[in-house]
């Protein structure tokens, strides 16, 4: 949104805002209070309240900028004129056709060097040579990380760590985070369609907004994507694992984890119970998908657990499933299995 605020100033004012950091920084403080003070849910219509009362701030700021500008340029030329009118005077005592060696200057004399003015300077065309840093970020390759993929057992879709090491991926290819695709929960994450994204380990941070929504079976899908585009520049090579911390504009991280401890697995006829610790009505719903990880090496369950499960049923801690009916029936407690909801995990996508 920032960026179209930029392009509509340029095209009207010929000022490009993003020069100067605090109007970036006015912006941040200034779409959440739009997006509260406006009571409409329909993202297209507060988009457009935020860019209008945005325009219309920014050009009153640069009018009056421009007031100031207007009176400084007209003392600097008055100064050029006095200028000239003395270099001219000047020059009217030097005889330009004879060439003096420096031995032979006086006292009197002036040593003319030859010059350019600064408006000559100003018209001629910029010539942009790329450098090897540019180059490198050319050859880079875009990736994608989920929070199903995640190493550590006490987190959450919003809050985990990645190993990027195990996925092939180096700290110093990370250039910047350009999309993330997240469904959408019925949670204080998404009061508004703008949420916060840091990676603490790559010194990085930015606000992120729901550009568009995709329509799944189950629930849908936001696709946010940068405000403004933050590079990362200051990186440790020796990186292995990364942190993912999503959260609202208000900085509140979420509560719970998300993932489930097994302690019973019941096979019956054309179902499969799963006795857990504590479920969680926010984290695990009827008809979400989800799968068992960590699998133990049990035969009899082994061929059973490999495919994710819909939920048909949440009694208490105990989370049922439909099977096939071709499956020996028993029950497994000497297990340490996991289950994730694999209809929550966001993507995150960079380069």
């Amino acid at each position: 949104m920032f960026d179209i605020l930029k392009d509509e100033l340029l095209k009207s004012t010929s000022t490009d805002i993003s020069i100067d950091s605090s109007n970036y920084d006015y912006f941040l403080t200034f779409f959440p209070k739009v997006f509260s003070e406006n009571n409409s849910d329909e993202i297209e219509t507060l988009n457009k309240i935020l860019l209008d009362q945005s325009i219309i701030h920014f050009t009153e700021k640069l009018n009056q900028s421009a007031v100031v500008n207007d009176y400084e340029k007209l003392l600097q030329e008055r100064n050029n004129i006095y200028n000239q009118e003395k270099d001219d005077h000047t020059s009217d005592n030097i005889e330009m056709d004879d060439i003096i060696p420096p031995k032979s200057l006086t006292k009197n004399e002036k040593k003319v060097l030859p010059y350019t003015e600064i408006n000559e300077i100003s018209n001629q065309k910029e010539l942009t040579i790329p450098n090897q840093h540019t180059l490198e970020e050319v050859k880079l390759k875009p990736f994608s990380l989920s929070s199903s993929k995640r190493s550590n057992i006490n987190s959450s879709r919003y809050y985990y760590r990645i190993n990027i090491k195990n996925h092939s991926i180096h700290a110093k290819n990370i250039k910047k985070i350009s999309k993330l695709i997240l469904p959408i929960e019925d949670n204080f994450i998404f009061d508004i369609p703008v949420i916060s994204l840091s990676i603490p380990e790559l010194n990085y941070k930015v606000h992120m907004q729901q550009e568009k929504t995709i329509q799944s079976k189950i629930k849908p899908c936001g696709v946010y994507t940068p405000i403004i585009d933050n590079n990362i520049t200051d990186i440790n090579t020796d990186i292995d694992k990364i942190t993912i911390d999503i959260r609202d504009i208000t900085e509140t991280k979420f509560p719970s984890n998300d993932i489930l401890k097994i302690n019973i697995i019941e096979i019956k006829e054309n179902t499969i119970e799963f006795t857990c610790s504590n479920i969680q009505k926010i984290n695990f719903k009827v008809n979400d998908n989800i799968k068992v990880i960590n699998i133990q090496n049990q035969n009899k369950l082994e061929s059973i657990l490999n495919d994710p499960f819909k939920i048909k049923k949440i009694n208490k801690n105990i989370i049922t499933c439909k099977i096939n009916d071709d499956h020996e029936k028993g029950t497994f407690n000497d297990i340490d299995m996991k289950i994730i909801n694999m209809s929550n995990q966001n993507i995150i996508y960079s380069n």
